[in-house]
């Protein structure tokens, strides 16, 4: 998520709430609700 950048991570904090990626390496699915998008926007 972080890679995606502050300004990208924010417009989907907005538009969503939350945002959902699936790993392409292992087929794992990342749910990120708005307090862990939150935190990555704080931190990057």
């Amino acid at each position: 998520m972080a890679a995606l950048g502050k300004k990208e991570i924010e417009k989907i904090l907005e538009e969503q709430g939350r945002a959902e990626v699936k790993c392409h390496f292992c087929g794992d699915i990342y749910d990120f609700d708005a307090v862990n998008l939150r935190d990555i926007i704080n931190n990057s």
